[in-house]
């Protein structure tokens, strides 16, 4: 288990790389979506982390996105666009997936990528702004 918000933030990005690497796949949508949502949730427990703000290290509240980005101070309103494929992984994603061979989602393999990637830059983004401020201070 990472033990710093930097750990965080490299699993983040392993894991979306990872569901980014699975495109080629056309069998593979389900997985990628399913790894793009831990880049999502290590994206916001690296953010609560940084802030000093406690999150569950175990159990299903741990990989509950919408409980985390409520966590952080975001509303459903502070997502990019607002759209579809964003607002996906805060108010549906599941480790679930992992059991599922099918899924229908918001839109294709590539718009649900981008959505978590859309997701993660914003919160990658917020940390790199409040780690200058602390640093300032």
């Amino acid at each position: 288990m990472p033990d710093t918000w930097e750990d965080w933030r490299e699993v983040a990005n392993e894991r979306m790389q990872d569901a980014k690497s699975m495109l080629p796949a056309r069998s593979a949508s389900v997985g990628a979506i399913y790894l793009a949502g831990y880049a999502v949730e290590c994206s916001l427990k690296a953010l609560l982390q940084r802030r000093g703000v406690g999150f569950p290290r175990q159990g299903s509240e741990g990989h509950h996105l919408r409980g985390l980005w409520a966590s952080a101070g975001f509303t459903l309103r502070d997502i990019p666009g607002n759209k579809g494929c964003e607002t996906y992984y805060v108010e549906h994603w599941s480790t679930n997936l992992r059991y599922l061979v099918t899924e229908s989602f918001q839109g294709s393999r590539e718009e649900m990528l981008a959505g978590a990637a859309s997701l993660v830059r914003l919160l990658q983004t917020r940390l790199a702004r409040e780690r200058g401020r602390r640093r300032r201070q």
